[in-house]
C-alpha cells in the first residue's frame, strides 16, 4: 500500500484497486513513476443532468399523484435517497425532516453546499411522496459515486434517484457504478438518461485520404463548435471496438478558425491503457471551433475502431448528432431503471423549443443502450415548478426522474410487500402510452425514446400476479400412464385470472384444456389415439390477471416410463390397482422361485408379525385387505412390501391402472399387541410425490393434520415416517427429525408407528390437497445448539452394512421418560447384519429400541445407554459422529464408554471408534455421557448506561468470551425503539456502545425510562441476554 502522506498527498476514497487522493502537481509524476502505480488521471466527475433554466411541480397532477394522496397514499414507510453534487439550501427548503442534517452524508471531496441542484431534485420527491423519508447524499466523482451506492445498499433504502451522469466509457454496462446498480437488485435505482441526445456522436474510424484524422463526414475532418469563454470539454472513447486496454492511440485536437492547434487530450495508449481521451480546454474568445481525432499509433486494426464521443455542455452539429445511444453512465446500466424527459409545460423558457405536452424533449438521452436494451424505461415531466429559484421551471432528465422515484415511493406506500422488481413492472404497467407524441420514427411502445410510456399511478392497482402450479406430472418425476391427465392450478388473489391469457403447452404445442374458475384447476387429457411416447417431455402453464400481471411460467419436466427396480432389498408400494389376482412373479418379470417378498401384518399376535411370499398374507391380495374391515380398498395400493430382486427389473403393471382420479386414499391403522405393537408398513398410494405434511389421521369420529395427531392430547401417533435406503448388502432405516418434512415418493414403502387405531388419509397431489389440509410444515429456522437444545447424530459401520440414522441429545420440553415427538422408537428390523440403538433404562419409557433419544435439558449431566447388535464375526465396527462442533455447543463434553472393554473416548477430539467383534451374533453396550461445562458458559457483565446533556445514552458492559453483541433499546413496555449497530467484543474487555436518542426513523424520543436488551453470541451459537433499566434526559 502507498503512503502518499510521503508525497504531500491526502487519500480521499479507497475503492478495490482505485484511489481518489488529492495530490500536489509537482508530486505527479513521481507517484505515477510507482512499481504499483498502473495509472494516474484526474477522476471522471459526475454531471448535474440538468437542462436550461430554473423552478415546482406540475408532474404531480400531470402523474395522477393527487390521486393517491387523496386517498391517504404519500409515501409513508418508503426510504429514498438522493444522490446528487449539491444541496445547497436544503436546510429551509420544502424536504421533510433533513433540517438537521441527521438524513445526509458526503461522500469523497464532496459536499452539501455544491450548488442547488440536488435540492430541486429532492424537492420533486417530495413534492410526489411527501411522507417519504429522504436522505441526501452528496457525491463528487465516480468513486464518490460508488460510496454512495454502498451506502445506500448497506443502510435498508428503498429507492434511490440520481439525476446525474458519467462520461468517459465504458458505456456497455460494465463501468463499476453501473455495476454496482446492478448487484444490488433489492433497491429501486431510478436514474436520469442524460440531457445528450444532441451532444452524442458514433461512429466508425474513416480516413479515406490517410491524413491520419477521422472524417466525420465524407472528407470533412471537423466537428465544429460555437464555444463561449470559459471551460470546454469532450469524452472520446472506442470501448465498443478495443476492449477495457488497447494500444490503439488516438487524440482529440483542437482547433480555432484560424486552424491553430489550441490544445490536444495527449494520453498515450500503449497496451494497458484504456481506450477513452478526456480533451479539457480553457476558451478565452467566443468563436467557432474544430475539434479533430487523430490517430496517433495504430496495430493495424484501427480501420475497425468505433467512437462515442459526448460534449456535455455543448451541442454538436446537427449533421453529425446520434440521438440513438446517446446514454450517460449509469443510466445504460441493467439495473438502472432509466428515466427520459417529455414536456409538462406549454411555456418554457426561450431556450426551449416549443413543444406539445408529453412530446419528448430533443435533449432527452434515448437508447438503446450497447448492450442492447431498450432504454430509457420511462419518460417523465420536466419543465416543472420548484422552490428552488435558480432552477425555477427544473428542466432536463434530472428534472423526470424524481417524478418516477416520487411515483415509486407512493406505489411502496401503498403496498409495503412490492419489491423493486415489482414497482419496476408495476410502474412500466401503470404508464400512459396513448397521450404520447410520438417522433417520426413511429415505433410501437415500448421503444428507445419514450421507453414503457410516461409515468402515471393509479389507486388500487393489483400488482400481485396469478400463481400457477403444475401438481401432475411434477417436475422431475417418472409416470407411468402414456395418456395422463395433466393438472396444474392457477390462482389469484387480486381481480382474478383473465381465462382468455391462459396457455397450456405440452412438448412446446399448445394444447386445448379445462379451466374451473372457481377451483383455479386447469386440467388436460391426453388423447388415448396419441400417446406420449416413453422418452422425457415438457410442459408449461402461463396466465396473467385482469390487470395484467403475469404468473411465472409453471414448468414440469418429466418422463413416460415402464417402472423399475434395481437388484437389492427395497421396501415398496405399488400403486396400481387390480392386481388382486396377478402373481408377484408376473409383477416383476421374475420365476416364481426367484419371488422373495414379505409383509408385516399388524394384527397378528405374533411379536415378530413378518409374513413371507407365498403366504396369502404376504400377496398382493392379502386377507387382511379384503371385506367389510379391509386395511385398504384397493390392494395393494398403500401395502408396503419388503421384496429382494436378484437383478434389475422392470414393474409389469398392465393390469391396473393408477389413481388419477380420487381425492385422496385411506390406510386403516393398527396398534396390534406384542413387542412391535403400533407398527405399521404402509405406501405411496399415488404415482406423485406426496408431502408428509399434507396427511390427516381420523380417530374416533375426529379428524386431526399431523402436528395434531402427534400432540400428548390426541396421541396417535409420533408422525415419524421411516424410509429404507437399500444397500448392496441390505439397507438400513433413514428418517426426516422433522415429521413435517418427510416426502412419500413413487412406489416408497415406509414403516409408520401409531399409539392406537386410526385411520391415514393421503391426499393426491395430482389434485391438490381437495380434502381440506393445509401442509404443516415449519418454517423457522433451526436455532443454533445451546446446552439445553442441541441433538447429536450416531452411526455404526461395518463395511458395507450401515446403520447411520440415530440421535441423541437434549430438549427443554424432554422429561427423562418417554417423550412423544421427541423420542422415536425403531421400526423392527429385517436386516439384522448390523444395528444401533438407545436402550431405555427409565419404567417411564415405552417398550422398544430408540432411534432418537431425547432427554430433559435439566440438571450437569446426562448418560444415555447404547446397544450396537450384530451378525457379524470377527468384523471390524465403527461409531461416528460428524458434525458434532456444529451440532453440540462448546460448553457441553461428551464421553463415549465402551462398557465391554473399559475404554472413555473423548468425542471433541475424535469423530469415530472402532472395536472388533466376535465370533458370532452379538451386543455390544455402550455409555455416552454429557456434561456441562460452566467455566466454557458465555456471561454479561457490568452492564450500566450514562446519560449526557446532548441526549445520547452511553451503554458499557463486557463478556466473558468474544462474542458478537446486538443492543436493543426499548419502551418501558418492551417495544422496540432503536437497534444499535452490531459489534465484535473481546473476552474481558468494557465495551461501550453509544445511542443518539433517536428512533429507528431518525426521531428524537422524548425523555423517560427506557430499557436497553444486550444479546451476545458467540461463534459457536452460544448466546445470553442481559437488560437494564435507565432514564434518559437531555
Amino acid at each position: 500500500m502507498i503512503n502518499l502522506a510521503s508525497y504531500g498527498g491526502q487519500t480521499e476514497i479507497r475503492m478495490d484497486r482505485r484511489v481518489q487522493a488529492q495530490l500536489p502537481p509537482a508530486s505527479l509524476n513521481a507517484v505515477a513513476q510507482l512499481p504499483q502505480v498502473v495509472q494516474v488521471r484526474v477522476p471522471n466527475r459526475v454531471w448535474p443532468l440538468q437542462g436550461f433554466g430554473a423552478s415546482s411541480s406540475e408532474g404531480v397532477q400531470m402523474t395522477l399523484a393527487t390521486a393517491m394522496h387523496a386517498n391517504g397514499v404519500l409515501g409513508e414507510g418508503a426510504k429514498i435517497a438522493v444522490i446528487d453534487t449539491g444541496f445547497t439550501g436544503y436546510a429551509t427548503a420544502e424536504i421533510p425532516d433533513v433540517a438537521d442534517g441527521e438524513r445526509t452524508r458526503e461522500f469523497g471531496g464532496a459536499t452539501l453546499d455544491d450548488g442547488a441542484h440536488g435540492t430541486a431534485v429532492a424537492e420533486v420527491v417530495a413534492d410526489m411522496a411527501p411522507a417519504a423519508e429522504i436522505w441526501l447524499l452528496a457525491v463528487d466523482t465516480e468513486l464518490a459515486f460508488e460510496q454512495a451506492i454502498e451506502f445506500v445498499r448497506d443502510n435498508g433504502f428503498d429507492i434511490a434517484v440520481a439525476s446525474l451522469g458519467i462520461f468517459g466509457g465504458p458505456y456497455d454496462g460494465t463501468h463499476p457504478v453501473s455495476q454496482k446498480l446492478a448487484a444490488s437488485p433489492r433497491v429501486l435505482w431510478v436514474i436520469a438518461a442524460g440531457n445528450h441526445a444532441k451532444r452524442h456522436y458514433e461512429g466508425n474510424w474513416t480516413d479515406r485520404n490517410h491524413d491520419s484524422f477521422h472524417e466525420w463526414a465524407m472528407g470533412d475532418a471537423d466537428l465544429n463548435v460555437e464555444l463561449a469563454p470559459g471551460r470546454f470539454v469532450a469524452y472520446l472513447s472506442w470501448f465498443q471496438s478495443a476492449g477495457q486496454i488497447t494500444n490503439r492511440d488516438y487524440d482529440l485536437v483542437l482547433f480555432d478558425a484560424a486552424g491553430h492547434e489550441v490544445t490536444r487530450s495527449a494520453v498515450t495508449q500503449k497496451g494497458d491503457t484504456p481506450p477513452s481521451e478526456t480533451l479539457l480546454a480553457y476558451i478565452e474568445e467566443e468563436g467557432v471551433y474544430s475539434l479533430r481525432i487523430q490517430r496517433m499509433f495504430a496495430d493495424g486494426t484501427a480501420a475497425n475502431d468505433r467512437f462515442k464521443l459526448f460534449l456535455p455542455e455543448v451541442d454538436i452539429e446537427p449533421s453529425l448528432q446520434v440521438t440513438a445511444g446517446s446514454l450517460t453512465i449509469p443510466a445504460e446500466s441493467p439495473g438502472a431503471f432509466t428515466v427520459g424527459a417529455v414536456r409538462a409545460s406549454l411555456s418554457a423558457p426561450e431556450e426551449l423549443p416549443l413543444l406539445a405536452l408529453n412530446e419528448i424533449e430533443e435533449f432527452s438521452s434515448r437508447g438503446p443502450s450497447v448492450a442492447g436494451l431498450i432504454k430509457p424505461d420511462l419518460v417523465a415531466p420536466n419543465v416543472v415548478r420548484t422552490g428552488v429559484a435558480a432552477l425555477n421551471p427544473f428542466v432536463g432528465t434530472s428534472a423526470a426522474a424524481p417524478h418516477v422515484a416520487g411515483a415509486a415511493a407512493l406505489l411502496l406506500s401503498e403496498d409495503s410487500t412490492r419489491t423493486a422488481d415489482v414497482l419496476s413492472a408495476l410502474l412500466k404497467r401503470l404508464a400512459v402510452t396513448d397521450q404520447l407524441s410520438h417522433d417520426a420514427s413511429g415505433n410501437p411502445i415500448p421503444d428507445n425514446t419514450y421507453g414503457h410510456g410516461r409515468v402515471s399511478l393509479r389507486v388500487g392497482i393489483d400488482s400481485t400476479p396469478p400463481v400457477a402450479s403444475i401438481s401432475f406430472p411434477r417436475n422431475g418425476t417418472t409416470i407411468t400412464d402414456a395418456t395422463p391427465t395433466i393438472i396444474g392450478s392457477i390462482t389469484d388473489v387480486g381481480v382474478g385470472v383473465d381465462p382468455a391469457t391462459i396457455q397450456v403447452r405440452l412438448d412446446g404445442d399448445e394444447v386445448p384444456f379445462e379451466y374451473n374458475p372457481n377451483t383455479g384447476l386447469v386440467t388436460y387429457t391426453v388423447p388415448i389415439e396419441a400417446p406420449l411416447t416413453r422418452s422425457s417431455h415438457s410442459l408449461t402453464i402461463d396466465a396473467a390477471d385482469y390487470d395484467g400481471n403475469r404468473a411465472e411460467t409453471a414448468a414440469s419436466n418429466f418422463r413416460v416410463s415402464t417402472p423399475s427396480l434395481d437388484a437389492g432389498l427395497h421396501l415398496i408400494g405399488l400403486p396400481y390397482a387390480g392386481l388382486a389376482n396377478v402373481e408377484p412373479g408376473d409383477v416383476f418379470g421374475l420365476p416364481y422361485e426367484q419371488v422373495q417378498m414379505a409383509r408385516w401384518v399388524p394384527s397378528d399376535a405374533r411379536d415378530v408379525k413378518y409374513h413371507v411370499y407365498p403366504d396369502q398374507y404376504a400377496s398382493f391380495s392379502p386377507p387382511d385387505a379384503v371385506g367389510a374391515n379391509a386395511l385398504v380398498d384397493q390392494a395393494p395400493i398403500g401395502l408396503g412390501y419388503f421384496v429382494r430382486l436378484p437383478k434389475r427389473c422392470t414393474i409389469s403393471a398392465a393390469a391396473g391402472g393408477a389413481l388419477t382420479d380420487v381425492d385422496s386414499y385411506e390406510i386403516k391403522l393398527t396398534q396390534g399387541d406384542g413387542e412391535y405393537r403400533g407398527w405399521n408398513m404402509i405406501a405411496n398410494p399415488f404415482e406423485s410425490p406426496v408431502d408428509w405434511g399434507t396427511v390427516t389421521f381420523i380417530a374416533d369420529g375426529q379428524r386431526y393434520d399431523l402436528r395434531e395427531a402427534m400432540s400428548e392430547e390426541v396421541g396417535i401417533t409420533e408422525g415419524v415416517l421411516f424410509s429404507f435406503v437399500s444397500t448392496a448388502t441390505g439397507g438400513y432405516y433413514e428418517f426426516a427429525p422433522d415429521p413435517t418434512d418427510a416426502v412419500m415418493e413413487f412406489m416408497g414403502g415406509y414403516w409408520l408407528h401409531v399409539l392406537r387405531d386410526a385411520t391415514l388419509v393421503i391426499y393426491n397431489p395430482a389434485v391438490g390437497v381437495a380434502g381440506g389440509a393445509a401442509q404443516v410444515r415449519s418454517t423457522l429456522a433451526k436455532p443454533a445448539p445451546t446446552k439445553d437444545e442441541w441433538t447429536l447424530r450416531l452411526s455404526a459401520s461395518s463395511g458395507e452394512y450401515a446403520d447411520p440414522a440415530n440421535y441423541v441429545g437434549v430438549h427443554p420440553l424432554a422429561t427423562e421418560g418417554y417423550d412423544l415427538g421427541l423420542d422415536i422408537s425403531k421400526p423392527p428390523a429385517l436386516v439384522r447384519e448390523l444395528s444401533l440403538s438407545m436402550v431405555p433404562r427409565s419404567a417411564s419409557y415405552k417398550a422398544g429400541r430408540y432411534a432418537r433419544d431425547v432427554r430433559s435439558s435439566l440438571g450437569e449431566r446426562h448418560e444415555w445407554d447404547i446397544e450396537v447388535s450384530s451378525t457379524l464375526s470377527e468384523a471390524p465396527v465403527t461409531l461416528s459422529w460428524e458434525n458434532l462442533n456444529q451440532t453440540v455447543p462448546p460448553n457441553v463434553q461428551l464421553i463415549l464408554r465402551d462398557v465391554e472393554a473399559g475404554r472413555d473416548v473423548y468425542m471433541r477430539t475424535a469423530s469415530n471408534y472402532t472395536y472388533r467383534t466376535g465370533d458370532g451374533p452379538e451386543s455390544r453396550r455402550f455409555k455416552l455421557v454429557a456434561t456441562v461445562d460452566q467455566s466454557n458458559a458465555l456471561a454479561v457483565s457490568g452492564l450500566n448506561t450514562a446519560s449526557a446533556a446532548d441526549g445520547s445514552v452511553s451503554i458499557t458492559y463486557s463478556v466473558s468470551r468474544a462474542a458478537t453483541v446486538t443492543a436493543d433499546i426499548r419502551n418501558i413496555a418492551g417495544l422496540p425503539i432503536a437497534r444499535l449497530a452490531t459489534v465484535d467484543s473481546a473476552a474481558g474487555v468494557m465495551q461501550t456502545l453509544s445511542w443518539n436518542g433517536r428512533n429507528a426513523s431518525g426521531a428524537r424520543v422524548p425523555n423517560g425510562r427506557y430499557l436497553v436488551r444486550l444479546t451476545a453470541r458467540t461463534p459457536e451459537g452460544q448466546s445470553v441476554q442481559a437488560i437494564t433499566l435507565f432514564d434518559k434526559a437531555r
